[in-house]
């Protein structure tokens, strides 16, 4: 099983994040808003080492 690392993880998740605020900002007619396309980056990196650093801990005992 190929195992990603945390930073990979967020960084997945945060450009997703960024994609889906720009098709929801781009369907309801706004402006791009530089401060939402920004949190949703954090946001999703912050999320993705969060979920990498669970799976890293419940798979570091095993082969």
């Amino acid at each position: 099983m190929k195992k990603k690392s945390p930073l990979k993880a967020g960084i997945i998740f945060g450009l997703l994040m960024v994609v889906f605020a720009a098709i929801y900002q781009y369907y309801e007619g706004a402006a791009v808003d530089i401060k939402l396309l920004s949190s949703s980056l954090v946001g999703g990196l912050v999320g993705g080492v969060v979920y990498g650093g669970i799976e890293w801990l419940k798979n570091r005992n095993q082969p």
